[in-house]
C-alpha cells in the first residue's frame, strides 16, 4: 500500500496535466488532436497505473444482479483464486456479447494493476487489466482501452479511481467520433440532449448516462455548485458538483464560470430532485462537446 501511495504521489504533476486533456481537446486543430491521442495511448501504462502487477486467471464473468437488456453494466470477473474484479473505470454496453468476451478471457494470462483505490464497497478488486501475449511479436492489451476503443465501453472516474481516466476518454472520443460500435446509428451509445426533459424523467434513477447541453450559469453556494442548463433550474436538467471540491488547493477542476455559453458533455449517474440531475465527482466527468460549437 505504501508502495502505491508513493507512486501516486509521483504521478500528481503528471496528472494535472492530463486531467486537462478532454477540457482543450476540442478546442485543437485536427492534426493536433489526432497528435494528442496518440501520445497519451503511447504512455498509457507509465503514466496511469502502477508498474508493479499481480498476476491472475479468470474463471468465468459475472452478470450484476439486477442487470437488464439495454444500458450498461460493471464489467466483474471471478477469477480462479475465488476473488472478484471490478474492471476499473469502464461500463460496459448491456448488448455486447459477453459469451464472446468471456471466451476470450478465460484462462488468459492477466495483469492486475492498481490505479487508485484498491477495493470496492463489495470488497471486489478495482484494477486496470491487461491480458499478457504469449508472442515476442505482439504487444500486450490493455483490456479497458481496447473496449473503449472499439465502442463497447464507456469511461468513468470517481475520486479515488481516476488516473486513467483521461486516457481512456480520448479513446472513447475517437471510438464516438468514428461511431465504433454502440457508437453506431441504432447502438446502445446515446448521449441525452439536456433540453430533452421528458426522456431524463424517465431514465432510471442510478443509471449511468451521458448528457450534453449548452451551460446557462453557474451558481456557486457554500456546500454545492449548481450547473444550470435554462433559466427554470427548478425543473431543468442540472449537474451538480460539492463546492468544497473546488475550494482545494490541489483542485483540478476547470473555471466553471468561464464555461457558461459552451455546450458541455457530462456523464454520471442520474437522480431526480429539482429535476433530472448528474452529481459530478471528478473533472474527468465534464468535457467540452466538440460536435457542437
Amino acid at each position: 500500500m505504501m508502495n502505491f501511495l508513493k507512486f501516486s504521489l509521483r504521478l500528481r504533476l503528471r496528472l494535472l496535466i492530463l486531467s486537462h486533456i478532454m477540457l482543450t481537446l476540442s478546442l485543437m486543430p485536427a492534426h493536433i488532436k489526432r497528435t494528442a491521442a496518440a501520445d497519451q495511448n503511447s504512455i498509457a501504462q507509465q503514466t496511469c497505473f502502477a508498474p508493479e502487477a499481480e498476476p491472475a486467471t479468470i474463471a468465468k464473468l459475472i452478470t450484476p444482479p439486477n442487470s437488464s437488456a439495454s444500458g450498461t453494466e460493471n464489467l466483474v470477473a471471478q477469477l480462479k483464486d475465488q476473488r472478484k474484479l471490478l474492471f476499473a473505470n469502464i461500463k460496459l454496453a448491456k448488448m455486447s456479447d459477453k459469451e464472446i468476451l468471456n471466451h476470450q478471457l478465460k484462462n488468459k494470462n492477466l495483469e492486475l494493476h492498481a490505479s487508485g483505490r484498491l477495493q470496492d464497497r463489495h470488497k471486489r478488486l478495482l484494477r486496470q487489466v491487461v491480458i499478457k501475449s504469449n508472442e515476442a511479436s505482439e504487444n500486450d492489451n490493455w483490456l479497458q482501452h481496447s473496449l473503449v476503443a472499439k465502442g463497447s465501453a464507456l469511461v468513468y472516474a470517481l475520486p479515488t479511481s481516476y488516473l486513467c481516466a483521461p486516457i481512456l476518454l480520448a479513446a472513447e472520443r475517437k471510438a464516438r467520433l468514428k461511431k465504433r460500435g454502440q457508437w453506431a446509428e441504432g447502438g446502445s451509445f446515446i448521449i441525452h440532449e439536456a433540453s430533452d426533459l421528458q426522456t431524463l424523467n424517465s431514465l432510471k434513477q442510478g443509471s449511468f448516462h451521458l448528457v450534453r447541453g449548452q451551460l446557462k450559469a453557474v451558481a456557486i453556494k457554500s456546500r454545492l455548485t449548481y450547473l444550470n442548463f435554462s433559466d427554470n433550474w427548478r425543473k431543468d436538467f442540472t449537474a451538480i458538483i460539492e463546492s468544497r471540491l473546488l475550494r482545494r488547493k490541489d483542485s483540478r477542476w476547470p473555471k466553471l464560470k468561464q464555461l457558461v455559453g459552451k455546450n458541455l458533455i457530462m456523464r454520471g449517474w442520474i437522480d431526480h430532485w429539482n429535476g433530472p440531475m448528474i452529481r459530478l465527482e471528478t473533472p474527468e466527468m465534464l468535457m467540452l462537446d466538440e460536435q457542437k460549437k
